[in-house]
């Protein structure tokens, strides 16, 4: 059996039975691993994984091979941690709203939100535009053309959002462990 009192509700704030006391512990657990996902799954793939594969493969056409790869299978899995990590603040807001204790904030929430949406506008938007303009690229060793031109914009977005959602998903987690 594994010990989860440190990160639940005690029995006394939840509904009377086991079962609510069990799902507020897990909501909480989710919310954890998700941030820690979200945190640490793009902080590896941005500052080691990336840097790695450039210097590795030796030129720009083979790591925007192995990106091109890579990123197709990550954000799906960013978008489930995100939507996970929203379905779990909002349980666990509603539950401490419903048990009279303090108001709690909300900013968690909205914070999973933006989480959310950048990662659905990263997943759903701005890869499938930079997947079509890489299939249009002869060479990423070559000069700029228009199409590479118009990717290096999208990656820079991509990039910055990317750094957003570590740089929340570390401060929200940061909260997280402060309050246990």
């Amino acid at each position: 059996m594994v010990d989860l009192s440190g990160v639940g509700l005690s029995g006394a704030q939840a509904d009377g039975g086991e079962g609510g006391a069990l799902l507020a512990r897990v909501a909480r657990v989710v919310y954890g691993l998700c941030l820690a996902f979200l945190a640490g799954g793009g902080s590896f793939l941005t500052f080691v994984a990336a840097p790695a594969l450039a210097q590795g493969l030796g030129s720009r056409d083979a790591f925007a091979r192995a990106v091109g790869a890579i990123f197709p299978r990550a954000f799906p899995a960013a978008i489930g941690a995100s939507l996970l990590l929203v379905l779990s603040a909002l349980f666990m807001t509603r539950r401490r709203r419903a048990f009279g204790e303090r108001a709690p904030s909300r900013w968690p929430v909205l914070a999973a939100l933006v989480i959310l949406a950048v990662n659905l506008y990263n997943g759903l938007v701005l890869l499938p535009e930079m997947q079509s303009l890489q299939g249009s690229i002869p060479s990423f060793e070559g000069p700029l053309t228009a199409a590479r031109q118009r990717f290096l914009e999208l990656h820079g977005l991509s990039f910055g959002l990317n750094l957003g959602v570590i740089a929340l998903s570390a401060l929200l987690l940061i909260a997280r462990l402060a309050a246990l």
